[in-house]
């Protein structure tokens, strides 16, 4: 069968190799290979943890380092070793604060220093530290003006010194790396 697996696309990359990856709402994410001209499609597999870990795909992004990560609706975030044609999953963990803050992902984002930014749909911001494969947590406190306007998180880019993070609901927030404080602003009511 040499078809895209749902009718629903969510996110689209074109990688390094010139693949083009398409992450659907309820048929996981497919790689359409060029010089083959066919697709192939990465699904859940509950028996098997190096599976994909949603069919729900929200954003697909290829690193510095060519590497691919894909954000899940509920299955946390996906890293797929090209090689082996596998996926390590992190996933929210009770027993770990290290862990991703929420398995319900909406975008990606890599900075200048190479970090991965995580945003969440209820769990706010994550960094995520590729040496020590920790995350750090930012999140909005209604006691601290300088904390995440809101935890559900649409859009994140930097300019040459701070992060810029679009909230639902919130506004934006900017991050200022060196103090780990956010400006916020928000529309006037």
């Amino acid at each position: 069968k040499n078809s895209i697996s749902s009718d629903i696309i969510n996110t689209i990359l074109e990688d390094k190799q010139g693949n083009v990856w398409a992450g659907t709402e309820d048929g996981g994410l497919n790689m359409f290979d060029p010089k083959k001209n066919q697709f192939i499609a990465y699904t859940p597999n509950k028996s098997d943890s190096n599976s994909l870990g949603d069919v729900f795909v929200r954003d697909i992004f290829e690193d510095s380092e060519q590497n691919l990560w894909i954000a899940t609706n509920s299955g946390g975030l996906n890293l797929f070793n090209k090689k082996s044609n596998t996926f390590t999953r992190f996933q929210h963990s009770n027993n770990n604060s290290r862990s991703i803050s929420s398995n319900n992902l909406y975008t990606l984002f890599e900075d200048s220093k190479h970090r991965i930014w995580i945003g969440t749909i209820g769990g706010g911001l994550d960094m995520f530290n590729k040496e020590t494969r920790e995350f750090y947590h930012f999140k909005h406190n209604p006691n601290n003006p300088n904390s995440l306007a809101n935890d559900f998180v649409h859009a994140i880019n930097e300019d040459k010194n701070d992060l810029w993070i679009g909230t639902e609901n919130g506004g934006l927030s900017i991050l200022d790396p060196s103090t780990n404080e956010f400006t916020n602003y928000a529309a006037d009511r």
